[in-house]
């Protein structure tokens, strides 16, 4: 009888993440679909997906919202930890379609790099916040860099200001656009870095890629002087 109820206990969790992560989906969805998009750098916006074939796409974990939203049903493939925090994560980009891998340096790091690698090889873009999962905040973690060297693929910054926006109070201080705001998405320029990168060239990418992430922030934020 105990075994019968600790099964029923789990089946309810798991009905109500499966449940909380779908209505996350379609949050999401709603909130974005009232969003007016602009974008930077990147042309056209159904060249998207050829532009960015087999490219290490690299984001600041608090701006993950909005591309989770452009990108859905594109074949994307996000990689996300594999902590609690990140099981919801992964379960809310599905039902966005968007491909998950888990994996972070602290957990899973060999099998997520095989598993990119795959998905690099066959022309596929994949995406990664290089600050995540738990910061700090803007700072770059070397498993992208090391990612992009194995794969020999560029990395492509890119982020988004909204006009109207919300700061989470979380460690990544997350921004939350505001309904019927205005949304900017600025791309940076692709970062190649060399195939045999040893500790001071892993470091030096490591500066290059954070301050093109921050400048092209700053940039998109210049859009919406507060």
């Amino acid at each position: 009888m105990r075994a019968r109820f600790k099964r029923r206990g789990f089946q309810d969790r798991l009905l109500s993440s499966r449940l909380l992560t779908g209505l996350g989906a379609l949050t999401i969805w709603l909130l974005c679909k009232t969003l007016r998009l602009t974008l930077v750098n990147h042309g056209r916006a159904d060249r998207r997906p050829r532009r960015e074939r087999g490219m290490v796409q690299i984001f600041w974990h608090s701006r993950i919202l909005y591309l989770a939203y452009l990108y859905r049903w594109r074949g994307q493939t996000v990689i996300v930890s594999r902590s609690r925090d990140g099981e919801l994560i992964s379960r809310t980009l599905r039902h966005l379609g968007i491909v998950t891998v888990r994996g972070s340096t602290s957990h899973g790091a060999a099998s997520a790099l095989r598993a990119s690698l795959e998905i690099l090889a066959r022309g596929r873009p994949v995406s990664v916040s290089p600050d995540g999962p738990r910061g700090p905040a803007c700072r770059v973690q070397p498993g992208c860099i090391y990612l992009a060297a194995r794969a020999a693929k560029p990395l492509l910054p890119m982020t988004y200001a909204a006009s109207r926006a919300l700061r989470l109070p979380s460690w990544d201080r997350f921004l939350l656009p505001l309904p019927f705001s205005r949304i900017v998405v600025v791309y940076g320029d692709p970062i190649s870095v060399p195939p045999d990168l040893d500790a001071a060239d892993l470091e030096k990418a490591c500066r290059d890629v954070e301050q093109a992430l921050n400048a092209i922030t700053r940039q998109a934020e210049s859009w919406f002087p507060r």
